[in-house]
């Protein structure tokens, strides 16, 4: 009985943590108490500040900057670690996490373990000048952040963070006032949202591990965008490709989008196949046109 009502108070934990992930970091003396991060689960990438606080970090004479020497591979922004309970998974296990200094896991069997690989910082608004003091420009591979209120600050820490010609960002969860603030700061730096001319076969993130949330935004440089198309042309479905050239077409980077035609050509029954559903796609847009010129 005692183990059945620990899987459900558990699983009540995931599930609240899945709705949407409110912030809400433990006590200074909770944090200190705490036991350490699961590297067992979790991939050990020796951050030196992971078990410091903000404050004490601040007090150094001479701060080690992450993504200095060599691009980082993959950070989740306000982060736990793997979380891995029942049927929910979440969090990435190869990944830093920047949190909030005091934060402690909040769900699944690490419950009130410190975080693994955790980037802190004192705030969970303001902490722009925190992370650009621990986090070089343009030296992030991949961004996720998942269920999580997405701020100004946040967001524009991630447009600086990312690396802007082969990075990408990834959004996962339903939080609709996080796409707006996410979307302006990455059209500033021209990285568009991707997700609907990224099928299965383009996906990159089997490397960082399975997640139980939905992605609601993959924003990529126009630049990634046609390097994955082009990648794997003989393997990738017609209707992908033609998904890649039409959103390369909407977002205005005609030039890319030629290019992966030109690109399909040297594959003469895809790039059949490929221009006959273009040639269909157009006809349909003409009659929709007519009709709605008619009404």
């Amino acid at each position: 009985m005692k183990k059945v009502f620990m899987g459900m108070f558990m699983s009540l934990l995931l599930f609240i943590w899945a709705s949407g992930n409110v912030f809400s970091a433990s006590r200074p003396s909770d944090w200190e108490n705490a036991k350490g991060p699961n590297y067992k689960t979790n991939k050990e990438l020796n951050y030196p500040y992971s078990d410091w606080s903000w404050s004490s970090i601040n007090k150094e004479k001479s701060i080690k900057k992450l993504g200095v020497n060599g691009k980082i591979k993959l950070i989740d922004f306000w982060g736990e670690g793997r979380i891995k309970y029942d049927k929910t998974i979440a969090g990435f296990p190869g990944a830093y996490n920047i949190n909030h200094q005091y934060q402690l896991v909040s769900s699944g069997p690490d419950v009130n373990k410190k975080i693994p690989n955790r980037i802190p910082v004192s705030k969970y608004d303001g902490f722009a000048e925190e992370l650009q003091t621990l986090v070089a420009n343009d030296s992030v591979f991949a961004i996720t952040i998942m269920n999580s209120p997405i701020n100004e600050d946040c967001a524009s820490e991630i447009a600086r963070m990312i690396d802007k010609k082969n990075g990408i960002v990834i959004f996962y969860g339903n939080e609709k006032s996080s796409n707006k603030n996410l979307s302006k700061a990455m059209h500033k730096i021209g990285m568009r949202d991707f997700r609907d001319a990224f099928p299965e076969n383009f996906k990159s993130l089997d490397t960082f591990g399975e997640v139980s949330f939905n992605i609601n935004r993959i924003y990529l440089a126009p630049a990634e965008m046609y390097r994955i198309a082009t990648t794997k042309i003989s393997t990738t479905p017609p209707d992908a490709l033609v998904k890649a050239i039409n959103a390369l077409d909407k977002f205005g980077f005609q030039s890319y989008s030629s290019s992966l035609r030109s690109e399909i050509k040297k594959y003469p029954q895809k790039h059949k196949e490929v221009e006959n559903i273009l040639k269909e796609q157009a006809h349909k847009n003409q009659k929709k046109a007519v009709i709605k010129k008619e009404l």
